[in-house]
């Protein structure tokens, strides 16, 4: 890892933030990095492509006849909006299921107002609100037409999950051993593997000739998902949602806890992966915009508007602006 971005405090260097970012292309070439490539790291939610790629190699698309919002929000991280939550209900009824079949535990929304409407209305978060309710309905559908047991399919040892990881190491070409394999915050395995293996399984994603037989037309369904309905992967307020939208062609994008951010430039045919070491989001995404202008995707015209939603300025309790973010390459 190495110093990627340091904060000020006035003209003096008050924190840093280490880490590592790769680009590579779909041969598995890397086409620029910082840091080490090959340092290993937990994709966390950045895994959600390749979990919702298995849900529909096993033919869920056609089984539950599923629309590109579907196919986005069991990509997603959500915000728990009310079109999450209706489009999660309602892909969970056309397999004959409802939220109580989801294992994901509870939490309120991560957007503070409906959290806080929800409060104050005297509702108690269920496991339809957690923010990873979508992947686990995806791992569900999954299942089913697995005709496995929908009781344990958070499982390691389950169908789902062992369909998940054989498709995560064929994808990457790494082969997971057991210690890499660890619990995620929803309760589902999540694996550790090398920045530089998980951008390669990015950029397959967007060339046919790479991808093993007869994935292709899954992974144009959810990387046309993701760039047509972004708000549906995080939320109306989410960065994937803030970036997409202002570069709709050729550009996917998924974050992940603690750090981790993965896209795939679509035109290129080139995956990254970025993992920051102090885990907190708010720096991750300023490092990710500084990465996308340097594979020239954020263009300098844009950039009062992503400084309005990316502050890159150290304020104090009084508004004024005491110190700066600045990236380190």
């Amino acid at each position: 890892m190495e110093k990627l971005l340091t904060i000020f405090r006035g003209k003096i260097a008050d924190i840093f933030v280490f880490g590592s970012l790769v680009v590579v292309d779909s041969t598995g070439k890397i086409i620029y990095a910082k840091g080490d490539p090959n340092e290993s790291a937990f994709p966390r939610s950045s895994e959600k492509l390749i979990q919702a790629l298995t849900t529909l190699s096993l033919g869920a698309k056609e089984a539950f006849q599923m629309t590109k919002q579907e196919i986005a929000q069991i990509c997603a991280s959500h915000r728990g909006e009310a079109f999450h939550i209706s489009t999660i209900r309602g892909l969970l009824k056309k397999a004959g299921l409802d939220e109580t079949y989801l294992k994901c535990g509870a939490h309120y929304p991560f957007k503070p107002d409906v959290a806080l409407e929800m409060q104050k209305n005297g509702v108690e978060a269920t496991a339809i609100h957690n923010n990873c309710s979508g992947k686990h309905t995806g791992m569900l559908l999954g299942t089913k037409l697995l005709g496995a047991s929908l009781d344990d399919y958070y499982k390691p040892e389950h169908p789902i999950q062992q369909h998940i990881l054989k498709m995560l190491t064929t994808l990457c070409d790494y082969s997971v051993t057991e210690e890499k394999i660890a619990i995620d915050g929803c309760g589902v395995p999540v694996h550790a593997l090398p920045l530089q293996r998980f951008a390669y399984g990015m950029a397959r994603f967007a060339d046919d000739e790479r991808l093993p037989e007869g994935l292709a037309p899954h992974t144009k369904d959810i990387m046309d998902a993701i760039t047509r309905y972004p708000e549906y992967i995080c939320g109306t307020d989410g960065t994937e949602n803030y970036i997409i939208k202002k570069y709709p062609d050729g550009l996917v994008l998924k974050g992940g806890a603690n750090g981790y951010f993965t896209g795939i430039l679509t035109h290129h045919k080139y995956g990254f992966a970025l993992k920051t070491y102090d885990g907190i989001s708010e720096y991750r995404d300023i490092i990710l915009l500084e990465l996308l202008k340097k594979m020239d995707i954020v263009q300098e015209k844009d950039e009062d508007y992503f400084d309005r939603i990316f502050d890159k300025k150290i304020r104090n309790h009084r508004g004024e602006i005491v110190g700066e973010i600045k990236v380190n390459f």
